[in-house]
């Protein structure tokens, strides 16, 4: 009989103890889980805030077609048709204390038969109504690694913009052959980039 109340009281023993340890491990399962969780829903607010880029053509692609060397004076004025692309950057804040958002470009080369140095890119804002020079003309440079905002390697950087409440900027692009370049007879003067833009919130 004692014998038997022996076994039992074991028995009681280790079943609370195996109790025990499955209450300890789903606490502890929960906790990571909770503390997961928590960080997850910070990295959101954190990360909250929109960029987007809109524009009228089907794609974000801009092409020199055919291109003639021109000068830049005569090249930051081009207005015909397909002469210049024009987009739209509309920033919302949500809980963000600043949004940053650089616009690029990065060149096509299976559509490209140019040389970047012989490229002109110039860039403008829409300010009270007209477009202002945003940036100098230049020639295509890419950059070397990626940016911290997220441009990758390679694509050319135009202009990094800060961003304090939501808005939106409207922009255009224009693209002409420098007018020191030498043009290979018969061969076409082509030269296509796609435009893009890419954004990071603070909080």
């Amino acid at each position: 009989m004692v014998k038997e109340k022996d076994s039992l009281s074991k028995g009681v023993v280790i079943g609370i103890v195996l109790v025990s340890v499955f209450v300890v491990a789903f606490i502890s399962v929960g906790s990571i889980y909770f503390l997961s969780a928590q960080r997850n829903v910070k990295e959101q607010i954190v990360h909250e805030g929109s960029v987007v880029m809109t524009y009228t053509d089907d794609l974000n692609r801009f092409a020199l077609t055919g291109a003639t060397p021109m000068i830049d004076d005569i090249g930051m004025r081009l207005d015909g048709a397909d002469q210049y692309f024009d987009f739209t950057v509309t920033t919302t804040m949500q809980d963000s204390e600043a949004l940053y958002y650089e616009i690029s470009v990065v060149k096509e080369d299976s559509f490209s038969t140019i040389l970047d140095k012989n490229i002109r890119i110039y860039l403008e804002k829409q300010e009270s109504g007209s477009y202002v020079q945003l940036t100098e003309p230049s020639e295509y440079v890419g950059v070397s690694e990626k940016t911290e905002i997220g441009t990758p390697k390679g694509a050319m950087v135009l202009s990094k913009v800060k961003k304090t409440e939501d808005g939106s900027d409207n922009y255009r692009l224009r693209m002409w052959l420098d007018s020191t370049a030498e043009v290979t007879p018969d061969v076409l003067q082509n030269y296509t980039v796609k435009v893009n833009i890419y954004g990071k919130a603070e909080s």
